[in-house]
């Protein structure tokens, strides 16, 4: 939202991270975590993608029961540079088109709202430089491989120069790299009980899938590109999967 890239560019502009912090001493930020929410979204996102309507109004029903709760917690908090009222608006209204269509199973638009409503409250976290949550570092990965994919997938590249192009692969692989040196107890404290095993077997085949696509960029045909980057996909939608069923902590 417009709101946030004017925060943020006032507080890059004027302060330094150690200000930041400070400024920031008195916001309990772990507040603006909702890892129950997200669970909820990453669900229908997924069935979304897969085309898959059954649990729709079932999601919905939680998701809007869950809005309900966080309204009033962020009504309760005093958010420095952030209009509360005109934030809950806009969540209001993009909870009522989820509402439409997921009644309506609008594949297309159920996955972007989801998606949507998730990153809302992730550029909520950014305006004060909250980064210790795992799902968002996760999340900073895959949004740049969606446009790696974009590209790849039009024959003209997007129109983008070649080193435009290398420049998002190189931002992909230094997301993921600070995801992958995450400890599992970075994660667990948010995510209970989660997976050590899958998530690190998940996380080499993300590795492996970044291997085959630097790879096949070496080559320059595009046609080489596609594969490995559709398998790198896959592999980072099991990791939100694996968030979005393992159980949350009790932060909230």
């Amino acid at each position: 939202m417009k709101y946030f890239i004017l925060i943020l560019g006032l507080l890059v502009s004027t302060l330094n991270s150690g200000q930041v912090k400070h400024q920031y001493s008195d916001l309990e930020l772990e507040n603006l975590v909702f890892q129950e929410f997200d669970q909820l979204l990453m669900k229908t996102w997924i069935d979304a993608k897969q085309k898959k309507s059954s649990n729709f109004t079932q999601y919905n029903n939680q998701i809007n029961s869950e809005w309900q709760r966080i309204k009033k917690q962020i009504r309760s908090i005093e958010l420095p540079h952030v209009d509360n009222k005109e934030f809950i608006k806009d969540l209001d209204y993009f909870m009522t088109l989820l509402d439409k269509s997921s009644i309506i199973s609008d594949y297309n638009n159920v996955e972007k709202l989801s998606y949507h409503i998730m990153y809302e409250f992730r550029s909520l976290r950014q305006c004060y430089f909250y980064s210790e949550y795992p799902l968002d570092q996760l999340w900073d990965v895959i949004d740049v491989h969606s446009e790696i994919d974009f590209t790849i997938d039009d024959p003209m590249m997007d129109l983008k120069e070649w080193f435009e192009f290398e420049d998002m692969v190189n931002l992909m692989i230094c997301n993921w790299e600070t995801y992958d040196l995450l400890h599992i107890s970075e994660i667990d404290g948010f995510f209970m009980g989660f997976n050590k095993e899958k998530h690190n077997a998940i996380k080499e085949r993300v590795n492996s899938c970044i291997f085959s696509l630097l790879k096949a960029i070496e080559t320059s045909f595009q046609d080489n590109f596609e594969s490995p980057c559709d398998e790198l996909g896959y592999a980072l939608e099991d990791l939100i999967k694996l968030y979005a069923y393992t159980r949350p902590s009790g932060l909230m």
